[in-house]
Parts: structure tokens; sequence; C-alpha cells
């Protein structure tokens, strides 16, 4: 295997999304040589690919090593411990992935009420807002540290999510202000994603991946599957080492 080790002793978090696709996301971040932590209150379906995966290193020693941590982060001192785990476990940490995943509200939203709303505000604004506060000790004044927000791109289009819209409006705002003004040294990046396996199988149950993109493309014609190499690559554009960040933070990936 090719030693193309573009993100060599990068220290990773991803956050909120432990899919099989953040799972292989990881797995191809570490063969770029970067180290990869997933914390996320679902993370045992992702034990075995990680144990596989780290065996390799003994054959492929400038692979990187993918830990799990269990974490529910709708707690406080969860939150904080996720951070603080990555950091320990690779001695520092470099770049935060925090990917979205959808959710949808099956009210109108005329019918919702105020409990309601605060609910969600509590839930997927406040304690997000919080994991940026207790991002930033960890990766300021750090060369080339950085935050990318991943979010998938069609729920824009879908009158149920129109709660997550309202929530990633104000966060992609939030994250262009930070990247333009902020004295931290840490860039802050958006990036926009197509439909992937999970989605589209979430989306579609009981259809094959095959059936499952048909029934999608009948809405989004023009959608093109996002796979892992993909998006990894992509990653490894916006945070490889040695090289300047793209002055751009704003960032489309199979997309019409």
């Amino acid at each position: 295997m090719e030693n193309k080790a573009e993100l060599k002793d990068r220290n990773i978090l991803i956050t909120n999304n432990a899919s099989h696709f953040v799972g292989s996301l990881a797995c191809r971040l570490c063969e770029m040589g970067a180290n990869v932590l997933i914390a996320d209150a679902n993370i045992k379906e992702l034990q075995k690919l990680a144990n596989a995966f780290n065996e390799q290193r003994e054959v492929y020693p400038f692979f990187g090593r993918v830990h799990l941590v269990e974490l529910d982060l709708e707690s406080e001192n969860a939150r904080k411990e996720c951070f603080q785990s990555a950091s320990e476990a690779f001695g520092g940490l470099d770049c935060w992935i925090d990917y979205q995943q959808f959710f949808n509200c099956t009210n109108d939203w005329k019918d919702l009420k105020l409990e309601d709303l605060q609910s969600f505000f509590n839930k997927k604004l406040l304690n997000n807002f919080d994991l940026y506060q207790k991002a930033i000790p960890y990766l300021q004044n750090k060369r080339n540290s950085c935050i990318l927000r991943l979010m998938p791109e069609d729920a824009k289009k879908r009158s149920e999510y129109f709660l997550y819209n309202f929530a990633q409006t104000g966060f992609q705002s939030f994250i262009n202000t930070l990247d333009k003004h902020n004295d931290s040294g840490i860039r802050f990046f958006n990036i926009e994603l197509g439909p992937t396996e999970d989605h589209l199988l979430s989306m579609y149950q009981g259809a094959n991946i095959n059936e499952a993109l048909a029934s999608y493309k009948k809405q989004f014609a023009q959608a093109k599957l996002v796979n892992s190499d993909e998006l990894a690559e992509c990653l490894a554009f916006v945070i490889g080492n040695h090289r300047s960040y793209p002055r751009i933070n704003h960032l489309e990936l199979g997309l019409s």
C-alpha cells in the first residue's frame, strides 16, 4: 500500500455521529497518517471495525490509530471529556469534526409548543454551542488547528426538517463569523454534503442502496452519492500537513 501520509500525526476528534460511514471515514483518515477519536453515545457498533483496522498497523506502521469513546454529549461533563480524551489519547488535538445528523419534527411549526421549542434549543443548539466553547482551549494557538462542521445539505429542501434548518442556518452564520473574527488562531469551515449510503438506507428502510438512491433521485435528480474516500480526500485538502489553508471556509461535496 502506498504511504500516502498527508495527515501524518494530525490528531482528529469526530463527534455527534457514529455511523458506519463515519467509521469508514475515520479508517481512511488514519490510512493517511492521522489519529482519529470518535466520541458518541452509540459507539459499540464500530468496535469491531476499529479493532480490525488497528491490527493493520503491524503491517502498515505509517497508519494512524482509531480510538472510540462512548459518551453521551447531552451531558456537560461528557462534552468536556470528549476533547480531553482525544488530547490525552494522542498527546494533543489538531482538528475537531462536528458531524451533524438529521433530526426531524413531525409537527407543523405552527403547532409547536414553547416547551417543545425550549427542549429543542437545549438539546440541539445550546449543547452544541457549549461544545464549541469547550473546544477552544484544546485547539487555540496551534499551527493549522481547525474546526469543521459537516452538514447533510438536502434537509434544506425537506419541510419535515424545518427545525434542523433553523439550527443549521444559525450555526453556519456563527461559523462564518468565528472564522473571520477570532484571535484563537483556529480556522473554521462549513462543509455541506450530498447523500451518504448510511443516510439513504435510513431514509428508505428495507431498500438496498441502489433502490434507495433511485428513490432519492426522484426528488433530487442531480444527487451524487458521497463515499468515505471522497470525503477523506476533501478533508485532507483542507487540513493536511505542509500547506496553507484555503481562504474559503465553505465547501460542498456531492451536491448538484
